[in-house]
């Protein structure tokens, strides 16, 4: 299944879908903009486009990508939920810092700020800093991931920058010590969100 995105890069991608498994819809245009009026941020548009293609779902079995207007029940994918989450993290990232004299955790301003997007099975949570904007013109922001010791990592310079070279790039790839076919499973895939 070839997905047109991004100058044919959809189409280097394996869907991985599972017999009998359907792909929730994506999310509307409209719940975007909802979104968007209802917190105040603009979702780049590299980010609109990915939806638009492929909606929510998982990268390399790892990274689960989530997306605004879905109803409650779709708790691991709904954008909403990681919000409500990612002020819970805000606050115990708060105490933390407060209570630690360690230099490397000199950002706390970026970590409350941080609009996140997506969550690792390992707990880190992936977002934009809306004060580092890299293209004014396309609302991209700065990606950046909050670890579980809640320092914080400079992924890339837009979503687009995160999908094409973090995950599917030298970046995770490095991160991880290199990626094993035979163990990992085929890496330039995409999981879709499913009913």
């Amino acid at each position: 299944m070839a997905v047109e995105l991004w100058d044919g890069f959809g189409a280097t991608l394996k869907i991985d879908l599972r017999r009998g498994d359907r792909p929730l819809p994506k999310p509307t245009p409209e719940a975007l903009d909802r979104y968007e009026r209802e917190t105040g941020f603009k979702f780049p548009e590299s980010y609109r486009e990915w939806l638009a293609a492929l909606g929510p779902g998982e990268f390399v079995e790892n990274f689960v990508l989530h997306a605004p207007g879905y109803p409650p029940s779709y708790r691991r994918i709904r954008l909403e939920n990681l919000d409500e989450n990612y002020d819970n993290v805000r606050t115990i990232e708060e105490k933390y810092l407060r209570s630690s004299a360690d230099p490397s955790r000199e950002d706390p301003d970026r970590a409350r700020r941080l609009r996140p997007f997506c969550r690792t099975h390992g707990g880190e949570t992936i977002g934009w800093d809306p004060e580092e904007v890299t293209d004014p013109d396309r609302h991209e922001c700065a990606v950046y991931q909050l670890e579980r010791d809640f320092t914080l990592t400079r992924l890339a310079p837009s979503f687009r920058g995160f999908v094409e070279d973090y995950i599917y790039g030298p970046g995770y790839e490095a991160r991880v010590g290199g990626w094993k076919e035979r163990t990992f499973g085929p890496r330039r895939k995409f999981t879709p969100a499913t009913e």
